[in-house]
């Protein structure tokens, strides 16, 4: 790579050219020798990492970024996560998409990372795109600003660094072209780029053509490469589980990292109550052309569930076990409700309810009342209870006690204290 090959109207973006003239790293010409020894790439101790991608065509480029390296799982733009984690700590965050033309951003926190786990060897992130709004056939570019030291600020989609003790910066040379729009089939969309930065020595290096990887079932089985001998490959792929801002039911999805021969079939497991084991159970295939597997089985229960993995023993898989979720902070705060009492004095509407209509399952209660207690559920869409029978026999009620594990109740214990009625008794 030197820089006496470019050439004018490469159809570079005017606000990346700007960026580039101020702050890239002149490149040597192409009549110097290069030591070949050592790797081609830059070379820079970073703190922060911001990854762009620049487009000034077209409308609404919708990014796909495949964290690699560390692995996570994780696929970040828009209807997928907007950050990525390591052992529950954010080292990525995204800008946020941007509808009209200019860039998308993700911010790297390479200092909390190494101090997360200093064994991780590489940053490494494949870039990809689709277009929402209107295509274009122009290329699409993308840079990596690399800072010491530094208090990243946020603006709009993307940050700025303020008083950093040193930055580097790498662009690619060309750009490539993203042809896609957002269509079924075309949700992985098109190759960009991949980035690499080393955690070890600090080299930075872009890939900018897509690899295409022979692909056999199995392991070790032998692939005719056209001139009568035979290449040895292993079909190894990983599962994804894609998921928006913490909420598993919005823009969830467990699908393969790529595409092999044939699907990969697991079990996910589902608990709402925080259990890791057990829990109830569905049979999931993973379709062999890297789509999203069908988990409408689940509806609108999946955001309910407390503990959520997925468990293959198919011997392509290397992560056998993904734990999708985990913790019951997956509900939506719209979604939470409370337990309310109705009685009168003359025994009629007695009973107990939900605040307001929620989703999922109904809500498993005990109800006791003055030390008898019955077990039951309560209809999601706030209707009375069905504890009637249990009710019209107590005759005077005096203290009511409603209790529940059901992450959507603001509480786990509801009182009511000198509740008194008289209900009829037949």
């Amino acid at each position: 790579m030197c820089r006496c090959n470019n050439k004018k109207g490469d159809n570079i973006p005017e606000a990346f050219k700007t960026d580039f003239s101020r702050q890239f790293e002149k490149l040597p010409c192409c009549g110097k020798k290069k030591n070949k020894k050592n790797k081609s790439g830059l070379y820079f101790d970073s703190d922060t990492i911001l990854l762009s991608y620049y487009f000034d065509c077209g409308s609404d480029l919708d990014i796909r970024m495949n964290v690699i390296e560390p692995h996570t799982g994780t696929t970040i733009g828009w209807s997928k996560a907007s950050s990525a984690s390591y052992k529950g700590t954010e080292f990525i965050k995204w800008g946020g998409d941007n509808t009209g033309q200019g860039k998308e951003q993700i911010k790297i926190d390479v200092k909390k990372l190494k101090e997360l786990n200093p064994d991780f060897d590489e940053v490494k992130i494949e870039m990809r795109a689709f277009w929402y709004g209107s295509a274009c056939d122009k290329p699409v570019f993308v840079d990596a600003k690399h800072y010491k030291g530094g208090t990243p600020r946020k603006q709009g989609y993307h940050w700025e660094m303020d008083n950093p003790d040193n930055e580097k910066v790498i662009r690619s040379e060309k750009g490539n072209v993203v042809r896609h729009r957002n269509e079924i089939g075309q949700e992985k969309g098109d190759f960009v780029a991949v980035y690499h930065y080393d955690l070890k020595t600090g080299r930075i290096w872009f890939e900018m053509e897509e690899k295409k990887e022979p692909i056999t079932d199995g392991d070790n089985t032998n692939n005719n490469n056209g001139n009568g001998t035979t290449t040895p490959t292993n079909e190894t792929v990983d599962i994804i589980a894609d998921t928006f801002e913490g909420y598993v039911d919005r823009g969830n999805s467990l699908h393969l990292s790529r595409a092999v021969n044939t699907p990969v079939v697991g079990t996910l497991y589902y608990n709402k109550n925080c259990n890791r084991e057990g829990g109830q159970t569905l049979e999931v295939t993973l379709p062999a052309d890297g789509s999203p597997a069908d988990l409408s089985q689940l509806n609108n229960i999946w955001e309910y569930q407390c503990s959520i993995r997925f468990e293959t023993e198919d011997p392509r898989v290397t992560n056998k076990q993904i734990e999708l979720f985990w913790g019951g902070t997956n509900i939506r705060p719209e979604d939470m409700v409370d337990i309310l009492i109705f009685g009168d004095y003359f025994g009629y509407n007695y009973g107990v309810s939900l605040s307001k209509e929620t989703k999922g399952e109904p809500v498993e209660v005990t109800v006791t009342i003055d030390g008898v207690s019955k077990t039951g559920t309560l209809p999601v869409n706030g209707n009375l209870d069905g504890f009637t029978d249990f009710w019209q026999y107590q005759g005077q009620i005096k203290d009511v006690v409603i209790t529940s594990n059901d992450p959507r109740l603001h509480q786990s214990r509801y009182e009511f204290n000198n509740f008194y009625f008289e209900a009829p008794i037949p």
